[in-house]
């Protein structure tokens, strides 16, 4: 008979109100619960937000769902201000914005950052539909081993390394906006070794062949381009970056010196 009692709510807690379909039970006294007519299980309800939770107590016994459900409130207002970490996308933005207002990095550096950028969406591109905490260190090691044999070390090295530091700013957001910290998932990805590239250069009387066929069979422009070749080789510069800054100013014919612009105001002699 006990038993019998405490399957069943006493009369003064069976205030009970149907649904229209006369499946659900409700309980004015206890506005959390819920029982299922047809099973007589019990279950939870409960509103985060916009979105209605209702989970099953796992009980048909009206004591042991009382208790069931306090837990089950408990969980779920502690879950109330849970705030889900961010997109790899949104983290992207982020990292771009930062990439953009940074006074401290060049633009061409602020370009290659761009390109690493790129190169990851190419070859992972699965994960600008993740959110942060759903990118595994597993993925970004099997991403990371597929990537090392496609490319050069140098590039592979900040691959990895714009990966990590967007994860970064996103991770940082995140904890901004009350969100829980975890750990960077690229943290644990290894740079490789860079692999220094073998120059075969002409000799002296190889240079010079090379630039007399470029002056004499070059076309209409062969002198100015055997001009551009010597220029650069015998001044070591780069050609879209610090060649391009050099006026007939930097030439200090005295001292035999060009003074080269690079970036910015870094500046060195040649």
């Amino acid at each position: 008979m006990q038993a019998l009692r405490d399957k069943q709510p006493s009369s003064r807690k069976r205030e009970e109100h149907l649904s229209k379909d006369g499946k659900w039970r409700s309980f004015p006294k206890v506005p959390h619960l819920l029982q299922y007519v047809i099973s007589g299980n019990y279950f939870g309800k409960v509103k985060i937000g916009r979105k209605a939770v209702r989970q099953s107590l796992q009980t048909t016994v009206w004591t042991t769902a009382q208790l069931k459900l306090n837990d089950f409130l408990k969980e779920n207002r502690e879950n109330r201000n849970k705030v889900d970490p961010p997109k790899f996308t949104e983290a992207v933005e982020w990292f771009k914005k930062d990439l953009e207002n940074d006074t401290t990095i060049k633009p061409r550096s602020k370009e290659y950052r761009r390109t690493c950028l790129q190169k990851i969406q190419t070859t992972w591109p699965e994960l600008w539909g993740l959110r942060l905490d759903e990118i595994s260190l597993s993925a970004c090691k099997s991403w990371a081993a597929e990537l090392n044999d496609e490319i050069d070390s140098h590039y592979f090295n900040n691959t990895i390394g714009t990966l990590r530091q967007v994860i970064d700013v996103g991770l940082r957001t995140h904890k901004a906006n009350g969100g829980v910290v975890f750990e960077n998932p690229a943290s644990e990805l290894k740079r490789v070794k860079a692999k220094q590239k073998h120059l075969h250069l002409p000799e002296p009387s190889q240079f010079k062949e090379l630039v007399v066929n470029i002056r004499t069979k070059s076309g209409a422009w062969s002198d100015r381009v055997g001009d551009l070749v010597e220029f650069l080789a015998y001044g070591g510069m780069r050609i879209y970056s610090e060649a391009l800054r050099v006026e007939w100013e930097d030439v200090d014919w005295n001292r035999k010196e060009i003074v080269v612009h690079g970036a910015g105001d870094n500046r060195m002699t040649a």
